[in-house]
C-alpha cells in the first residue's frame, strides 16, 4: 500500500467519527449527517482530476440500469413492508427520528438531498476516490457497510443489522464492479440514488410528524 492510497483511505473513516459525534455525543443525526458529507466532499474535491466521470464512462448499459434501479428501488418497499416485524420492540420510530433532530417540516428537503447530494458525494468517494479494481471484495467494501450498522442498531436488533451490512457490503461490491467492468457510471450513481430515495421515502411514510 502505498502513500497516496493511505490518504484516500484515511476518509473511510468519515462516517463513523460523524455518526459518533453527531448521533452518539451529540444526538443530532444532521450534524452526523453533514459531517460526512463534508469529510468526503473534501475528499472529492482534493481527488477531483482523478474521477474523470465523463472521459472514463462508456455507452450505459440499458438492461444493466434498469436491472439496479429496479432493485435499489425496491428496497425501501421492501423495508417499509417488514417494519412491524423487524423494529426494535416498543420503538416509537417517529419519537426516535424527533429525538435526533427530524420533523416534518425538512421531509422533502431531506428526500431531495439524500436523492441527489448524498448519493452522489457517496459514490464519488467510495467507488471513485478509492480506486480498487479487485475482483474480491475488498475494505472499502466492508467499510462502507460497517458504518450503517452504527445508525441501524438504533432501530433494528443488532442480528437484523448485521444483516443489513452483509447486504450493503454486496452492494459496495456490485457498484464497484459495475464501475470497474463496464464503466457505466450513470447506472451506479441513479441506482444509489434511487435506492437513497427509497429508503427515505418509505422511512418518512412510517412517521407522524406533526
Amino acid at each position: 500500500m502505498n502513500l497516496d492510497t493511505s490518504k484516500r483511505q484515511i476518509f473511510m473513516f468519515a462516517p463513523y467519527l460523524a455518526v459518533v459525534i453527531g448521533m452518539v455525543l451529540l444526538h443530532n443525526a444532521f450534524i452526523a449527517l453533514f459531517t460526512y458529507n463534508g469529510l468526503l466532499a473534501l475528499a472529492v474535491w482534493i481527488y477531483r482530476k482523478d474521477l474523470n466521470l465523463i472521459k472514463d464512462h462508456n455507452k450505459t448499459k440499458p438492461l444493466l440500469l434498469i436491472g439496479a434501479v429496479l432493485v435499489c428501488g425496491s428496497s425501501g418497499a421492501g423495508f417499509y413492508l417488514l417494519w412491524p416485524l423487524v423494529k426494535l420492540k416498543g420503538l416509537d420510530l417517529s419519537q426516535t427520528l424527533g429525538d435526533f433532530g427530524f420533523n416534518k417540516t425538512i421531509e422533502l428537503p431531506l428526500l431531495i438531498y439524500f436523492t441527489i447530494i448524498h448519493s452522489f458525494i457517496e459514490e464519488s468517494y467510495w467507488r471513485f476516490v478509492l480506486k480498487n479494481n479487485s475482483s474480491s471484495l475488498c475494505l472499502s467494501d466492508f467499510m462502507f457497510g460497517g458504518y450503517h450498522i452504527l445508525v441501524l442498531i438504533y432501530f433494528i436488533p443488532w442480528y437484523l443489522a448485521l444483516a443489513c451490512f452483509i447486504i450493503l457490503v454486496i452492494a459496495a461490491w456490485l457498484w464497484r464492479m459495475i464501475r470497474e467492468k463496464y464503466h457505466d457510471h450513470l447506472t451506479i450513481y441513479l441506482s444509489h440514488g434511487v435506492a437513497d430515495f427509497s429508503i427515505i421515502f418509505f422511512t418518512l411514510k412510517l412517521t407522524h410528524f406533526n
